[in-house]
């Protein structure tokens, strides 16, 4: 669909309510959407608003004193009105620089001001200040350092510019007033972050992508430590712009505990908000709960309004919100209701219509907006329940009885969820879970495990050839205390593998053979309390090669330690077979396919095939290194006879990545963009960025990233096209010269340029503090609080309300560099007449 631009005169329609919506611009295209939560997976869906804007809007922002969204073309600076019809009108051309493109913009609270930052060569350059009023520029602000911003949102409550750097992923605040800028959050390496909005507590939120992309994702950040929860994933969106109103009223209901029993107490928390940037009276807030939940006791804060409740429900009238967030409390006791879930909600009337008359409460637990808030409840329907637990000794004994109840008491007079016990026996619980008691009742037993007679199975080597002999060993550990007669072992070895002999038996008994099912039977040990090892002679016959796994069993243990136990291998977490891996060439003559990439080395191993080599060169090691394709020729003297082994070498399609220069050298605050260059015959599959500092790179797989590092670096980039990979590291020098300049001589009133005094740099440099004094020790100014470029921050020659006499001033600055380093500059100026 294509939108037509109305004139003003063309259109007359009601802005957009002030609500939960927030709508963003498409990358890449033409649409504005908006985000919402499905309900029923609380996953991430992106809904059409405008298909197509007609190539007018490269940024939005909303207005919260008429209710309509704005929108500016970048180059063009043409300022737009969107309708919730989807009509476009277009309102006036700004006066804006005509060298830089506007791809952000925000309203202030009040909606008078209109925030725009400008842009060159991927720069932000300027941020404008726009009277909605007559249109005007009332301020343009010169900004420096490396910041090419994609979106700006206002913190409702302090008025605080949150950001997000297109150069680095960090998102930033900008105080307006002090012209301080800070970076607060940069995404987890699998996390992107790509524009930020606020809701009406004043909590910050991203939309951006988890998961390297695949998926896009909603964020919570901290504002304070600046880490992202993940909300909400769904499917793939890449978004340039974002807008939403958050210059309302909400309203939070919380419940605590959130699963409970009959019978109990659980505790509401009202949080409300107001940032509409005006006092809201006359409202009325209606707090509705479930049948079985009676309001036992209310805890007004501070909240100004009349207050009156019947069992399940809480009235406020003539509630007035000043500018904030207020909360009150309120108790209720659960009736002998049955178990599942229960909600509760808050409405608040009575609103203005551009806040949508009305607000249900939302439950901030959730992603889903307005949602009612639940609590589980829980019931054990017994008047006693009977629970077996069994615990090995040496291990804690740890009873919890927090399912049945939240009034506690155990037999010893312990009230605490769990207890630990220390001997076999009964322990009871007295829980109250509903509205009656229920008697739990813990029968105990600890003993010895059945795992405290355990056989481990090793084989020395584990890795051989055919034709060899090895040795099975089998490590009887007994710790019980006592020994035990007739003890049976079996194993059955896998095919090929020859009975021989029994080397070690400490235990007797009786040795049984079945050769031809390679089975071994001893009869009748006797199995003594402590550890030893029974070890067989094992021939391994012309089998292929591969692996092999043997498991033995030994039984005829009493009951209450488990009739048998299998044998395990140590080496591993489970409880698992022995594995025995032959090596050796399955055929006569085995083809082994290799690849070298060019201008390197491969080094063809054939310790797999046996341990006597001959290679074709004469080499006897077991590994040769090669420089080129070709076959290759090895004999194998392992095993039942020799074999061979042919490597066919070939040529993999070649990479080669390079820089043009081995190192770069930057000013510190600068950022620049990396391009290496890469030749590759089979395309580029995967390419890696390493970077010492961590997070001075604005992407790890990505061909041109831009880095921006605060100390001398190296980078390091790897490439791969699935068969050959190659990498290059570049050394890149910060300059950390500190290059302030200032005039040495002006003249007040003159029309040289020289008629101010003021400081200059290259760098990004913040002035904390600057004093000039004259000959006799007198100030004649301060100042302070400013970054180095902006044209309203000079000396005029002025001494207060008279003009300063000619001569010789000292200047003295403190001056803060963007690696957080202050320094003190002190220079000398004549003043001329």
């Amino acid at each position: 669909m294509l939108i037509t631009v109305l004139s003003p005169a063309a259109i007359a329609q009601d802005g957009f309510d002030c609500l939960e919506e927030l709508w963003m611009l498409e990358e890449n295209t033409d649409r504005l959407v908006r985000l919402t939560i499905n309900t029923s997976n609380n996953a991430i869906q992106i809904v059409n608003f405008i298909e197509d804007a007609g190539l007018l809007i490269d940024a939005i922002a909303f207005n919260s004193q008429d209710g309509f969204l704005y929108g500016i073309n970048q180059a063009g600076h043409e300022l737009y009105r969107i309708f919730p019809s989807g009509q476009i009108e277009f309102v006036t051309k700004l006066d804006l620089n005509a060298s830089l493109s506007y791809e952000s913009m925000v309203f202030d609270a009040t909606g008078n001001l209109l925030y725009l930052v400008g842009s060159a060569n991927q720069l932000d350059r300027s941020f404008d200040i726009v009277n909605m009023q007559d249109f005007s520029v009332e301020q343009s602000i010169n900004i420096t350092g490396n910041i090419y911003s994609s979106d700006y949102a206002v913190d409702p409550f302090t008025g605080l510019l949150w950001g997000l750097n297109k150069l680095d992923g960090f998102i930033f605040s900008f105080d307006l007033e002090l012209l301080e800028l800070k970076a607060v959050s940069a995404p987890r390496s699998t996390n992107a972050f790509q524009g930020v909005y606020f809701d009406s507590f004043g909590t910050l939120y991203s939309f951006g992508s988890s998961a390297n992309g695949i998926a896009s994702a909603l964020f919570r950040i901290d504002k304070s430590s600046g880490l992202e929860s993940l909300l909400a994933t769904g499917p793939q969106s890449f978004i340039r712009d974002f807008a939403n109103c958050p210059y309302r009223a909400d309203v939070w209901l919380k419940a605590s505990p959130r699963i409970s029993f009959p019978c109990n107490e659980i505790e509401y928390t009202c949080y409300i908000s107001n940032s509409s940037s005006s006092d809201l009276e006359n409202l009325k807030l209606s707090t509705q709960l479930d049948p079985g939940f009676r309001i036992i006791e209310i805890k007004n804060e501070n909240i100004s309004g009349m207050f009156s409740n019947s069992a399940s429900e809480i009235l406020i009238d003539n509630l007035r919100l000043e500018s904030g967030i207020d909360s009150f409390k309120f108790k209720v006791e659960v009736d002998d209701i049955d178990a599942g879930r229960y909600q509760a909600r808050s409405e608040m009337t009575g609103l203005p219509e551009r806040l949508g008359f009305s607000d249900l409460s939302d439950n901030p637990e959730t992603v889903r907006q307005s949602d009612a808030t639940f609590v589980e409840i829980r019931r054990i329907d017994a008047d006693s329940v009977f629970i077996g637990y069994f615990f090995c000794q040496d291990n804690p004994a740890i009873l919890d009885g927090s399912a049945y109840g939240t009034d506690l008491e155990w037999q010893n007079g312990s009230s605490a969820p769990t207890i630990e016990v220390d001997d076999s026996g009964i322990y009871i619980l007295e829980a109250l879970s509903g509205c009656e008691t229920t008697y739990v009742i813990f029968e105990v037993t600890i003993a010895r495990c059945p795992f405290n007679i355990e056989v481990s199975h090793l084989m020395e080597p584990d890795t051989s050839f055919p034709c060899s002999m090895i040795e099975m060993q089998f490590i009887i550990e007994n710790d019980t205390g006592n020994d035990y007669e007739k003890i049976d072992f079996v194993d059955t070895l896998p095919k090929g593998f020859i009975f021989e002999e029994v080397l070690k038996n400490p235990y007797g008994g009786n040795l049984e053979l079945i050769p031809d099912e390679g089975i071994v039977n001893i009869r009748d040990m006797r199995m003594f309390d402590g550890i030893d090892t029974i070890i067989f002679s094992i021939f391994i016959d012309d089998v292929d090669p591969g692996t092999y796994r043997n498991r033995a069993v030994v039984s005829n243990f009493p009951t209450d330690l488990g009739y048998f136990r299998f044998s395990d291998f140590p080496y591993s977490p489970e409880l698992d077979s022995t594995s025995m891996t032959v090596l050796g060439v399955a055929a006569d003559s085995n083809y082994v396919d290799a690849i070298i990439c060019p201008g390197e080395s491969l080094t063809l191993d054939g310790s797999e095939f046996g341990f006597e080599y001959l290679w074709e060169n004469g080499s006897t090691e077991n590994r040769i290194e090669v420089y080129e394709p070709g076959i290759y020729e090895l004999q194998i003297f392992s095993g039942c006879e020799v074999s061979y082994v042919f490597y066919n070498v070939e040529e993999g399609d070649e990479i080669a990545i390079e820089f043009e220069t081995e190192n770069l050298t930057i000013l510190l605050g600068d950022s620049i963009q990396l391009f290496p260059e890469i030749y590759s015959e089979n395309g580029i599959v995967e390419l890696e960025w390493y970077d010492p500092q961590d997070t001075t790179v604005s992407c790890i797989d990505c061909l041109n990233p831009y880095i921006r590092p605060y100390f001398d670096n190296q980078y390091t980039l790897h490439g791969s096209n699935q068969i050959c990979t190659d990498s290059v590291s570049i050394d890149v020098f910060v300059d950390k010269t500190r290059r302030i300049y200032a005039a040495n001589i002006f003249t007040p009133g003159s029309y040289d340029g020289q008629d101010v005094f003021t400081l200059q740099t290259s760098d990004y440099a913040y002035v904390e503090e600057i004093s000039i004094i004259n000959r006799w020790g007198i100030e004649v100014y301060r100042g302070g609080k400013f970054f180095i470029g902006d044209p309203d921050e000079y000396w005029d020659g002025w001494n207060g309300n008279e003009a300063a006499e000619s001569g010789v001033y000292l200047w003295t600055a403190r001056i803060r560099f963007l690696d957080g380093v202050s320094e003190i500059f002190t220079g000398s100026l004549s003043l001329l007449k």
